[in-house]
């Protein structure tokens, strides 16, 4: 499932990035920065929602052991 999300998160982006560098007319060089500038806060945000869902796993895994 988190593979899932992070998939469907980094494409948005990278449609967003499309979409904004089609819009401004930007060359290809000027593409790809776009794509970095948007692109490593976007990872970072895949790398929040791995942890919590890591997290809530371990969180379910202790409450079934639990009783």
């Amino acid at each position: 499932m988190t593979t899932l999300i992070a998939v469907e998160l980094l494409s948005a982006v990278g449609a967003f990035a499309w979409a904004l560098s089609g819009l401004f007319n930007l060359n290809t060089i000027a593409s790809y920065i776009l794509a970095v500038i948007v692109g490593i806060p976007s990872l970072g945000l895949v790398v929040k929602v791995a942890r919590l869902a890591i997290e809530s796993e371990h969180a379910m895994r202790r409450e079934s052991r639990e009783g």
